[in-house]
């Protein structure tokens, strides 16, 4: 089979645009929460609206905590980064022995 993709796609553009989406990701989901608690707090004057408003950021948090670990693991093998971890060099430039 052949692709048109090169190893340099898979080390840089493809990590690189994992941890783009899922900065984007999280900032569209928090902005979208706080116009929500913001309209929720303008509707109602009341103190359920302190408790509905953070009911509301529990699965923003949750899915924020779910992805900081996969970020977290994208971000340690990205290229740019990698001088930091000498010890993982060997996992995107792996040389064939035989050649």
């Amino acid at each position: 089979m052949v692709t048109s993709y090169g190893q340099n796609d898979f080390v840089e553009t493809l990590p690189q645009n994992l941890l783009l989406g899922q900065a984007t990701l999280l900032l569209s989901i928090f902005t979208t929460m706080v116009a929500f608690i913001a309209s929720f707090f303008v509707l109602y004057h009341n103190s359920l609206s302190i408790v509905i408003a953070l009911l509301a950021t529990i699965p923003a948090v949750l899915l924020s905590k779910q992805q900081y670990h996969v970020a977290a693991k994208v971000s340690r093998l990205y290229k740019p980064w990698n001088h930091f971890h000498p010890n993982l060099r060997h996992v995107l430039h792996y040389q064939n022995p035989r050649f």
